[in-house]
């Protein structure tokens, strides 16, 4: 069952991805300056996010306490009440900080457009945050198939009115409200859903419990912000939204790798919570070790295929206007591989209720990655000569950050509760660069990339020979094959699905 919960959670972000990179190519073929009006929905994106953690502060806390068999009714009534005055809170101060950029500091936008969609994305990131509290809570309970429905709303849906604006004239306002079409569909599905979930009146002693453990993730979601989210904002900042858009692109591919790990952790995390509270640390050691032999086994080839083939993955998929983001998709493929990697040993602090421990390793790979951001991305800063990197430089120090991460999570969770990952994952490394060498060599000899399905036949050539690489040195067996085959069935999913949404 852990296997099915993780394929469908797996599956409904990568048809995300993939939908996204559809509506991408839409953009990139139909829109009018389509790296210009892509780079400023997605500034507009970086800078809601950077207010957003302040909206999503209980969410962990959340999924601990119900997971631990907490009075729901309680969980709830408190979760609901904190989230509305958090969400407030965080509205109240991206208006703010707006409000002040104009008429205080006198500064503008690059176009009118920038602060339109601005406003859209801000009441978008609202109504995700209000789906957010539906999302959690079915993660706790384990009820994986509401949980990826209300997902779906947000995801996937919104790709055909991407489509559509992009064939009919569309720009970047436009583009903002798809996005806003995805937030109420979650905000409605989370409504549905939340027909038979008893909420009570909120308690203070749990509001403080809540509170307890939520502090380390508003640490850990303040630094992340001045990394992950403000590199978009200061790429915006000293060059262009064009340069936006090249390091959005990068981005976007990399998601088809750090949605598995999103897949596998919100599985993991509930079942390390539970064994914990049982005492059970032979069960947790086992979680992280098979969740991250698999992690390595899916991934591997996926980051390599993108490596080495980024130019031909772009101009097929997107066009040549996005081409100059070819060394950040290769950067930013290397980097969603430790974020990978690491998902399993970063979820043991919080599963074992030791949030503030992991809260300060990401803090401080967060102040590193702001840290160079400000060495890497401006070609100069109060008159002092930096790199001027622009998006490449982003991506470098979004790498080093995350190879700093990897490194301090893996030593602290085996401190601390022994876990370790799997010992065999240089082998799935390995592999995937013997399978690389084969695969270039054919394509540089034999059939060049020029269409669509070359694209298709490179990549499932490629999977396949890796595959039975694995398999000829005794790391892919058929054990792993049958789990694989009953995780992903179609009879028993659906019906997996089927049972979870008819119950109360």
């Amino acid at each position: 069952m852990i296997g099915r919960k993780s394929f469908l959670v797996y599956f409904n972000q990568i048809f995300g991805a993939v939908t996204g990179v559809i509506g991408m190519f839409f953009i990139a073929r139909f829109m009018a300056q389509p790296d210009y009006n892509y780079g400023i929905v997605n500034f507009a994106l970086g800078f809601a996010g950077m207010f957003a953690f302040v909206g999503n502060i209980f969410s962990s806390a959340h999924v601990k306490r119900v997971s631990e068999g907490q009075d729901e009714g309680t969980c709830m009534g408190t979760y609901i009440s904190l989230s509305i005055v958090s969400v407030s809170i965080m509205l109240g101060l991206a208006f703010s900080g707006l409000l002040i950029w104009k008429h205080v500091l006198g500064r503008g936008f690059e176009s009118p457009q920038h602060e339109t969609v601005l406003h859209i994305i801000l009441i978008v990131t609202a109504l995700k945050l209000i789906g957010s509290i539906g999302m959690k809570t079915f993660q706790a309970k384990s009820e994986i198939a509401k949980m990826e429905i209300i997902r779906f709303m947000d995801y996937n849906i919104p790709f055909v009115f991407v489509i559509f604006i992009s064939i009919t004239g569309g720009e970047a306002v436009e583009l903002a409200y798809t996005y806003l079409t995805g937030a109420l569909l979650m905000a409605l599905a989370t409504i549905y859903f939340f027909k038979p979930i008893p909420i009570k009146r909120p308690n203070w002693e749990m509001a403080k419990s809540y509170w307890h453990f939520g502090l380390p993730s508003f640490f850990i979601s303040l630094t992340g912000r001045l990394g992950n989210k403000f590199d978009l904002v200061m790429v915006q900042m000293f060059w262009s939204s064009v340069n936006v858009g090249y390091y959005a692109v990068s981005l976007r591919f990399s998601a088809l790798l750090v949605g598995l790990s999103t897949a596998v952790v919100t599985i993991i995390f509930p079942a390390i919570s539970g064994h914990h509270a049982s005492g059970d640390w032979k069960s947790i050691r086992k979680v992280v070790t098979y969740s991250s032999r698999y992690l390595s086994m899916v991934v591997t080839p996926i980051v390599i295929f993108l490596i080495i083939f980024p130019g031909e993955i772009i101009f097929i998929l997107l066009s040549g206007d996005f081409l100059p983001a070819v060394p950040v998709v290769r950067i930013m493929a290397i980097n969603a591989f430790f974020l990978v990697i690491a998902g399993p040993v970063r979820t043991v602090f919080s599963g074992i209720n030791k949030p503030r421990l992991g809260a300060l390793l990401v803090v401080v790979c967060n102040l590193t990655n702001f840290c160079l951001n400000l060495i890497l991305i401006p070609s100069s800063l109060f008159g002092i000569p930096l790199f001027g990197l622009r998006e490449v430089g982003a991506a470098i120090a979004t790498l080093i950050s995350s190879i700093m991460l990897f490194i301090l999570v893996s030593i602290y969770s085996k401190r601390e509760a022994g876990t370790t990952l799997y010992k065999r994952i240089p082998l799935h490394i390995i592999t995937g660069i013997i399978t690389a060498v084969i695969i270039l060599f054919i394509e540089n000899n034999i059939l060049r990339i020029t269409r669509f399905y070359h694209l298709a036949i490179y990549s499932m050539a490629f999977l396949g020979l890796y595959t039975l690489i694995l398999y000829l040195v005794g790391e892919f067996t058929k054990k792993d094959w049958l789990y694989i085959y009953a995780s992903i069935h179609p009879k028993d999913m659906y019906n997996y699905i089927r049972d979870e949404v008819k119950k109360p």
